[in-house]
């Protein structure tokens, strides 16, 4: 799906993308074989991979930000249901 993408267009990176979409044979309904898709990204090197590559230390403090600001969010929302009193029925 076209929210995994944004993966392949990071500043560090340069590929030509092309997306493909595998859908079952013996799927009887268009949500089922909505359900049951796969994606495949194939990318190949793009004219300025050697010129992205000198974004590399910009995007790792990116990546760094990002995955501790995940992992906080993660943790406190873990908190947050520990902490919640059940409700009577």
């Amino acid at each position: 799906p076209e929210n995994r993408t944004f993966h392949f267009e990071r500043e560090h990176l340069d590929f030509d993308t092309k997306q493909y979409i595998l859908y079952p044979d013996n799927c009887k309904t268009e949500e089922e074989k909505n359900d049951k898709s796969h994606f495949v990204y194939v990318c190949t090197k793009g004219a300025n991979a050697e010129g992205a590559l000198q974004n590399w230390d910009k995007i790792r403090e990116q990546l760094e930000k990002e995955s501790k600001e995940e992992l906080q969010l993660a943790y406190s929302d873990e908190s947050d249901q520990e902490n919640q009193v059940p409700e009577e029925r």
